[in-house]
């Protein structure tokens, strides 16, 4: 993710890899933030 991002050209990313469809199934919010969140503090990093 970060290589990707460090390409100048590349300005934002998405993907199924967020959240499994288990997760969103029952409707674990909590872990799915957790994910989302830890993708952010990479992407920061980038």
């Amino acid at each position: 993710m970060n290589e990707y991002l460090s390409i100048p050209e590349v300005f934002a990313i998405g993907g199924s890899w967020l959240a499994t469809k288990a997760q969103i199934a029952n409707k674990d919010w909590s872990a799915i933030t957790a994910q989302v969140k830890e993708a952010l503090a990479k992407a920061a990093q980038a």
